[in-house]
């Protein structure tokens, strides 16, 4: 079964190309703007991340910021 996968996914990569994925992202951005809001949640996260990742980074510069105050990093 994941020989097969890797085989799809493999005949996936070489069918899209760098254009049709720009196509495919314009679209995505231009529906959410339209206020899709599947379109807009997959664009938040595909760019910023999911707000659960993007929150643990946040922290994670906090601690290491003040691990370099406290002399430690």
């Amino acid at each position: 079964m994941g020989g097969q996968i890797a085989r799809l996914r493999s005949a996936l990569v070489e069918a899209v190309t760098e254009d049709d994925m720009t196509a495919i992202a314009r679209k995505l951005v231009e529906m959410a703007k339209a206020g899709d809001v599947t379109a807009i949640r997959e664009v938040l996260n595909r760019t910023l991340g999911k707000p659960t990742e993007a929150d643990l980074l946040d922290r994670l510069e906090a601690i290491e910021a003040q691990l370099v105050e406290g002399g430690v990093g």
